[in-house]
C-alpha cells in the first residue's frame, strides 16, 4: 500500500487468529464471576505477545479493531487478558454522558450474539515493511507505539470496506 507517493506499508502474510468465540445465542453478563468471563480471560491469558492488535468480529466482518499497548502488570497473566477483562468489567459513563469504549463494545457483542457468533481475533503476520525497514512479528509485539500505528491503519482499512462499525468515528 502506498501512503502518499513517498511511503509504502506492506504487512506480509497477515491473518486473524481466533483466540475465543462466543456462540450465537450467548448472553455475556458483566463481571468476573461467570463462566464466560473465566473462559475468555483464560483464552486471552494464553496469548503471550506483550503488545498487539485484536479485533471483535464474526464470519462476515470485523466489527471492531483495537490494541493492547499498555501493561496490565497486576492481576493478569498477559496484557490481552487484562484488556479483555476491561471489556467485561470496566463499564462507565463519561462526563458528557457517552459510554466508555468497554461498555459500548460489550453492548455491541451482546446485541450481535442474538444473530451470530462473535470472536476475538489476534492479528499475526510474518513481517511489516515500512519503506525500506522490515520488522518481524516478534519485534512488533514489543513496541507499543508501532502497535497503535498498525491499529489505526487497520481501522482505516476496515472502515473503507464498510466494517469496524463499533469503532468510534
Amino acid at each position: 500500500m502506498i501512503i502518499d507517493g513517498n511511503h509504502s506499508v506492506d504487512i506480509r502474510q497477515a491473518r486473524w487468529r481466533t483466540v475465543f468465540t462466543f456462540p450465537v445465542g450467548t448472553i455475556v453478563p458483566k463481571g468476573r464471576t461467570n463462566e464466560w468471563y473465566k473462559a475468555i480471560t483464560s483464552a486471552a491469558g494464553s496469548v503471550k505477545e506483550r503488545f498487539g492488535c485484536y479485533a471483535w468480529g464474526d464470519h462476515a466482518a470485523i466489527h471492531y479493531c483495537g490494541s493492547f499497548a499498555q501493561d496490565y502488570k497486576r492481576g493478569f497473566d498477559t496484557n490481552l487478558q487484562g484488556r479483555v477483562h476491561q471489556y467485561l468489567q470496566n463499564h462507565r459513563m463519561k462526563a458528557n454522558g457517552e459510554k466508555n469504549t468497554n461498555l459500548q463494545v460489550f453492548e455491541h457483542i451482546n446485541s450481535a450474539l442474538k444473530e451470530t457468533a462473535v470472536s476475538l481475533y489476534l492479528l499475526e503476520f510474518e513481517t511489516l515493511r515500512i519503506d525500506e525497514e522490515t520488522v518481524d512479528f516478534a519485534t512488533y509485539t514489543t513496541d507499543p507505539e508501532l502497535v497503535r500505528t498498525v491499529e489505526q491503519l487497520l481501522t482505516c482499512i476496515y472502515r473503507r470496506r464498510g466494517q469496524c462499525s463499533w469503532n468510534r468515528k
